[in-house]
């Protein structure tokens, strides 16, 4: 993406809103405000990497009260609101115990759901509870059906917080592997992965998806 593509992004975000609220009087709001929260928060990630961090902020804000207006939420737009509101780049919007509450929400429609049960786990570590993450976590692995997922990584940084780092480093060499055979361009994936490895100590490189406070 070119210098000048990259000005334009908050112009084209300020007339795509314009649309969307447009929108919101002829078609149905949850699913309108459900665009509205991806195309804010995929901005916020954006302009976070460009380290434009005052403007990310003030697009993350957005995807987040986007998220909250929904109304008549599905399990998705539940579990969605729970992802963003721990895998925000700006660790000062993070909130894991309403990710947590959203999060169980979520399963109560679909208790089986690999994907929610993963954020769930991953909900409690961003709390602190490295227990329950990995709990959680064994519950999401009897039920995926997917190689693409981020199980390996919340195991390896998990169990790296309860001091078990030969056991975390397996874990994520394993995790790496999975994705690089089911999903090497995932974006979420790669930005998980930066973490887990800058948590564990491993050399990856200069990366753009590392968090800030």
């Amino acid at each position: 993406m070119t210098g000048v593509q990259t000005c334009a992004l908050p112009i084209l975000f300020a007339q795509a809103s314009i649309d969307f609220e447009n929108s919101l009087k002829i078609s149905d709001r949850s699913f309108t405000r459900e665009g509205l929260a991806w195309s804010a928060a995929y901005l916020g990630d954006t302009l976070h990497r460009l380290e434009r961090y005052q403007e990310s902020k003030s697009y993350y804000k957005q995807a987040i009260d986007a998220r909250t207006k929904a109304t008549g939420k599905s399990p998705n737009s539940l579990i969605n609101e729970a992802w963003l509101l721990i895998s925000c780049l700006d660790l000062e919007l993070r909130d894991p115990m309403r990710a947590i509450e959203l999060a169980k929400m979520a399963l109560q429609k679909s208790p089986s759901n690999s994907s929610y049960l993963t954020i769930l786990a991953a909900s409690h570590l961003r709390n602190g509870d490295s227990d329950e993450c990995l709990k959680v976590l064994e519950q999401a692995i009897q039920s995926r059906k997917s190689r693409k997922d981020m199980i390996g990584f919340w195991q390896a940084m998990a169990t790296w917080k309860k001091d078990e780092k030969v056991k975390a480093k397996d874990f994520f060499d394993k995790a790496v592997k999975r994705m690089n055979q089911s999903a090497p361009g995932d974006l979420k994936l790669r930005q998980l992965k930066q973490e887990a490895a800058i948590l564990l100590g491993i050399e990856l490189g200069l990366s753009p998806f590392a968090p800030r406070k």
